[in-house]
């Protein structure tokens, strides 16, 4: 088994018990549906020992690979100038069994990764391997549907690209017709588009998983089940639109309660993302209620000042940047026990060997900006809410830093809540967020250092980004730090610290 992330309150024997189970109870139904025109992997054989833990909030999970009677290819239609281009890519498929920790709650889903054709001819069988359910996607670019083991139901549709989640829908927690209504649209629209063929192996169980059954691929299969409604494809759609008519029984997941949503992250639709245009009616643009916070930004500081190593190396990296505007940007990366330097060094650069880095782990990601400014880049923000996404931060213990002339300017994650969704209104619409950055930070030029980083604190707490900026000051005078204290801007637009003694 795996051991990038032990899950502490399911156990793979446990996992496999609950897997064991219901094949012992789906054998004793009346009817066992077969493969049909579904993409359903057929007789399957989960390969225990390769197991990959993870976890996510309340959410624990192993990904299962498996050896199945079906192999499925994919066709899809991209459009560019308003002409669809027809793709073929391969299909790739693995078992996922979660368990809600806080409802004791357990379920299992076949999950189907139909990768972007440009992506799968660079990762092909590593697909499954770089998209791990409650944590990191990688960089995948495509389409996973998690689909009911012993049925042909369809349960979640997520749209990923480059590793973020840009739509998705859970459709088994729908409370009323209209609510189920809204998420087959959603699903639908996904789905609309795709074809699948399918080819039958030789073995299921020897390994011969590159051995066919005949030389023609049968494409007469649709996605699956959507449940308890009817899904009619617009003009065009490809045979994968199409879904029949189902009823939902609790046979469906064989226990008396729908199982667990298999993602523990927020769907792109479930977030709030606001309109900077409007207005309270007064021409005055209202801000976002800022969310209580899940970190208290004093005690957060209280610690960095006294952590020894942290101390350590922005002392060390601050070094080599104080007053050396030609250096290169250097830093490092905290992956629990693990320091990880850079592996690309350049001026106004630095990059990482990611694959290096385990998930959920990253506690301390600093960087210097030679000669540069204390505030992090647009950059610096892409790169920092693309990596959470992917589930590499550990939140609580985080903190991310700027290291200049000027000292180390620490940001950490106030309220994961709102922060979470920040993370997503900006990887959904960067040219948008670029642009309102640069915005905000042109209007502070030729102002002081301090007005700068005002502007920008002021944008992100526009954005309710859930960020605090914690700053630890070079002082010249007396060739000494201050120690990091919160900061936030006045009403006046000024810089000030925190009261951390009330």
């Amino acid at each position: 088994m795996d051991s990038r992330t032990e899950n502490k309150n399911f156990s793979l024997q446990e996992a496999k018990a609950f897997f064991e189970k219901s094949m012992e109870s789906v054998t004793t139904r009346s009817e066992k549906e077969k493969a049909d025109n579904s993409i359903r992997p057929g007789d399957f054989s989960p390969q225990w020992t390769g197991a990959i833990p993870s976890s996510k909030h309340n959410l624990e999970c192993y990904d299962i690979p498996i050896i199945s009677t079906f192999q499925y290819k994919a066709l899809y239609v991209e459009y560019k100038n308003d002409k669809g281009i027809a793709k073929h890519t391969n299909v790739y498929q693995k078992l996922v069994i979660v368990k809600d920790v806080k409802e004791n709650n357990v379920g299992q889903y076949i999950l189907t990764l139909i990768p972007a054709k440009e992506y799968d001819a660079v990762h092909n069988s590593q697909v499954c391997n770089d998209f791990i359910n409650c944590v990191d996607k990688g960089t995948f670019t495509g389409i996973a549907i998690y689909s009911m083991v012993h049925s042909s139901m369809i349960a979640r549709i997520n749209t990923y690209k480059n590793g973020i989640k840009v739509k998705g829908v859970f459709l088994l927690n729908a409370s009323t017709q209209a609510e189920l209504e809204e998420k087959r649209q959603i699903a639908n629209f996904q789905l609309s588009g795709l074809a699948f063929g399918r080819k039958k192996k030789i073995s299921t169980r020897s390994g011969e998983d590159d051995l066919w059954d005949g030389e023609d691929w049968s494409w007469d299969i649709d996605g699956g089940n959507l449940p308890e409604v009817i899904i009619t494809p617009e003009p065009g759609d490809i045979n994968g639109g199409q879904f029949p008519e189902v009823t939902i029984t609790p046979d469906d997941w064989l226990t008396p309660i729908p199982p667990p949503d298999p993602d523990p992250f927020p769907d792109p639709s479930e977030m709030s993302t606001g309109n900077p245009d409007e207005s309270t009616g007064n021409g005055t643009v209202e801000e976002k209620e800022e969310k209580d916070p899940d970190v208290d930004p004093c005690e957060k500081a209280n610690e960095m000042n006294v952590n020894d190593s942290l101390i350590a190396r922005v002392k060390k990296i601050f070094a080599g940047v104080y007053y050396q505007p030609n250096s290169k940007e250097n830093g490092w990366i905290a992956s629990g026990a693990s320091i990880h330097n850079p592996n690309k060094q350049g001026q106004g650069s630095i990059r990482y060997d990611w694959s290096a880095v385990k998930p959920n782990s990253v506690t301390e990601w600093y960087h210097s900006h030679p000669g540069g400014s204390m505030i992090p880049s647009f950059a610096d923000l892409n790169l920092l809410t693309q990596k959470y996404l992917q589930g590499y931060i550990d939140v609580e213990n985080f903190s991310y830093g700027i290291i200049s002339d000027f000292g180390c300017n620490s940001l950490v994650i106030v309220s994961e809540d709102a922060f979470r969704d920040f993370a997503t209104k900006l990887q959904n619409d960067k040219e948008t967020m670029k642009q309102e950055y640069s915005r905000a930070l042109n209007s502070a030029i030729g102002a002081s250092i301090e007005d700068r980083i005002a502007h920008c604190v002021s944008f992100l707490q526009k954005e309710g980004a859930g960020l605090q900026f914690i700053f630890n000051l070079y002082n010249e005078l007396n060739q000494g730090w201050d120690g990091w204290k919160p900061k936030f801007v006045n009403t006046n637009g000024q810089l000030e610290n925190l009261d951390c003694n009330k």
